[in-house]
């Protein structure tokens, strides 16, 4: 069983777009993470929560080229939704079986106290992510 973990927007400026996120939603917001530096994606990453939903804040570093170029051609935008699931291997070996495409092999993430996520494409729904569910009791996203 898979659920929604987080809605992943791309910006290119994590700092702006939280700014705005604040002057938009107002009170209702609450920054889940710092900004955080993932050095092993080249990007900065942010958390915030609206009514509950995880937004993840995603702007690619100097030399990103996974999400730069296409920062460049479509601005800031949605590009991914996050499921979580118990085992991402079984996931990920039930979602190939299923006609997806592993486009990048299960890494730590450090913005998600370094859980396996994997990125999937699927010809129907697009781009999408696995992150595997928490093994620690206390189940938060605060880093």
């Amino acid at each position: 069983m898979m659920r929604i973990h987080h809605i992943g927007y791309l910006v290119k400026d994590i700092t702006a777009a939280i700014n705005e996120c604040k002057n938009f939603v107002g009170e209702g917001m609450i920054q889940k993470t710092d900004v955080i530096h993932d050095t092993l994606r080249l990007v900065d990453i942010s958390f915030l929560e609206i009514d509950g939903i995880l937004i993840e804040l995603v702007a690619p570093q100097d030399g990103c080229t996974d999400i730069g170029e296409g920062i460049k051609r479509l601005g800031n935008t949605p590009y991914h939704i996050c499921f979580e699931c118990d085992k991402i291997e079984k996931a990920i070996s039930l979602l190939t079986q299923k006609g997806c495409l592993l486009v990048k092999e299960p890494q730590p993430a450090i913005a998600i106290d370094n859980r396996m996520v994997a990125f999937l494409y699927s010809r129907d729904l697009g781009l999408f992510e696995v992150v595997e569910a928490s093994t620690k009791m206390d189940d938060t996203y605060i880093c």
